[in-house]
């Protein structure tokens, strides 16, 4: 069972791929009408595509746990 399977729900779509260094991060995806935060977790994969569970647009937030560096990508748009 992988990561997204194991949320439960079925993908509506999904956000632009964004480069990741996975021994070191995480993300958060924030759907940004309603301000919930629809999972976090540490995908496996540098490439990652994150998936949607609803049409609109979000917030990706991706934190380094070793040096507590965040990024945020607002406004991306689900495809």
């Amino acid at each position: 069972v992988s990561q997204i399977e194991n949320l439960g729900q079925s993908k509506t779509g999904e956000l632009e791929p964004v480069e990741l260094n996975t021994t070191n991060e995480f993300v958060q995806v924030i759907n940004e009408k309603t301000g919930v935060i629809e999972y976090s977790f540490r995908p496996k994969e540098n490439n990652f595509t994150p998936p949607v569970f609803n049409k609109g647009r979000y917030t990706l937030k991706i934190v380094n746990t070793k040096t507590g560096d965040t990024r945020e990508l607002n406004g991306l748009k689900s495809k």
